[in-house]
């Protein structure tokens, strides 16, 4: 489940995952939250507990951004995005901040 939070500037969407670890175990090598608005779209996280580093082949944690509703809009629509992306390690209380513009091309 998941919340979001605006001030009409900028949003804030939290998505706990209880019992993350229990992703490992399941078939699907990715998870999605619910969908949230911003800016006048639908979005999900996707989230790949089992992901794979490029260069160095080391496990690692995946999240990215997705347009919930793409198919709904042309094939040649884009959307340019501010985000940061946190994930906070309850356990070991580490967290992992990836800030930055991502233009989003359908």
């Amino acid at each position: 489940m998941g919340n979001i939070c605006s001030d009409g500037k900028s949003s804030t969407f939290k998505w706990r995952i209880e019992g993350f670890s229990s992703l490992l175990e399941h078939k699907s090598n990715h998870h999605y939250s619910h969908p949230f608005p911003y800016k006048g779209f639908n979005w999900k996280l996707m989230v790949y507990p089992k992901n794979t580093e490029e260069k160095s082949g080391k496990a690692c944690i995946g999240l990215s951004l997705v347009l919930d509703d793409a198919g709904s809009l042309p094939s040649s629509f884009a959307i340019v995005t501010d985000l940061r992306l946190r994930i906070c390690d309850q356990v070991f209380n580490k967290h992992y901040d990836r800030q930055g513009e991502r233009l989003v091309v359908l």
